[in-house]
């Protein structure tokens, strides 16, 4: 069964490029129209952190993949459109791994230039830290 599954995969992540690539500046323009109907000008996309969940614990490092919620996992950033289609994934961090964390060390955030057009920005949570491309929502204080 190990053999099946690991063919998968590799077919899975040869078709990564063709499948998960950042938007190019006129399908951009598509996207920004329909988070326009919406009243998000200039809007590219959202963004969100997930957890893949681990079956077992890795061996190497394996505390660090443990999180908050109680599972060992893989942190993942995905990105998608305003139909919820995923066009690009950051991922591979440790569970341990905050969003943030996550965003500050992708190549969106190191070389912003070539992904984002003046203005173009994604939608986070309130877990993202504001930049130039990254608005998240509004974070109440607790009472």
């Amino acid at each position: 069964m190990e053999l099946y599954t690991d063919r998968c995969m590799v077919a899975i992540l040869d078709l990564k490029a063709q499948l998960l690539t950042w938007p190019s500046p006129d399908a951009r323009k598509e996207i920004q129209a329909g988070f326009k109907d919406v009243g998000f000008l200039d809007c590219v996309g959202l963004v969100n952190g997930t957890l893949v969940v681990l079956a077992t614990t890795p061996q190497l490092d394996g505390q660090d993949y443990y999180n908050r919620k109680g599972h060992y996992g893989i942190v993942t950033l995905l990105f998608c459109d305003q139909n919820k289609n995923i066009f690009f994934v950051k991922t591979g961090w440790p569970g341990c791994s905050h969003n943030k964390r996550l965003m500050s060390n992708s190549i969106l955030a190191s070389k912003s230039q070539d992904f984002f057009l003046d203005g173009e920005y994604v939608l986070a949570d309130s877990a993202f830290t504001p930049t130039a491309n990254v608005v998240p929502t509004f974070k109440r204080n607790k009472y």
